[in-house]
């Protein structure tokens, strides 16, 4: 599958960029879910003239859960692709990813730079998304975001986010969610600290 994309300077549609993505079997993706490639190199266009400029590669398990995400950029003076970063996931027996680890290319392998760590209720939904930067190393939490359902309808009614500040949770601002009584969200609600 292949995209351009186009810039328009008031008179006429000039080319911008390109992408190219390979798919295996079963991926793919849609407007509204990230896609499933194996491989997407992206180009710019200036001049009649294509430059490479990111590669980036996917791996999956055999359950088709997205594991690793390197993105590499065109060397144009070496005339190959650097390795710049790398994100690997993990999964549950549930499928639902319980962490995930972003690397930087240090020159010769892959260096851990931060995580997530995610848990989930019963009902499998994400009730703590923690942020934890890699230092001297371990990792070392920074902040979360907890998430809170209503009780009988299941829907989400409350995102709190904290930062951890000399070994201490402080709240940073919250959002709370009304629905309809179809379940509809109605308002999103910003609530900061005084």
């Amino acid at each position: 599958v292949a995209e351009t994309g186009w810039k328009n300077d008031g008179v006429s549609f000039q080319l911008k960029d390109s992408a190219h993505h390979n798919y295996s079997a079963g991926r793919g993706g849609d407007l509204t879910h990230p896609l499933k490639y194996d491989n997407s190199t992206t180009w710019s266009y200036d001049t009649g003239v294509y430059t490479n400029q990111w590669n980036y590669i996917q791996r999956y398990d055999a359950n088709h859960n997205d594991t690793s995400d390197i993105a590499q950029y065109w060397d144009a003076g070496m005339g190959v692709w650097v390795p710049y970063s790398n994100t690997l996931k993990f999964y549950n027996s549930s499928n639902r990813m319980t962490s995930k680890v972003m690397q930087t290319w240090g020159g010769s392998s892959w260096v851990p730079v931060a995580r997530n760590i995610y848990s989930y209720d019963l009902a499998g939904k994400i009730i703590v998304d923690q942020y934890q930067v890699y230092v001297m190393g371990s990792y070392v939490a920074t902040s979360q975001k907890t998430y809170y359902y209503d009780g009988v309808t299941g829907n989400l009614i409350n995102t709190t986010d904290q930062d951890f500040v000399s070994s201490t949770w402080v709240y940073s601002n919250a959002w709370d969610y009304t629905y309809t009584s179809s379940n509809q969200l109605l308002t999103t609600t910003l609530k900061t600290p005084l």
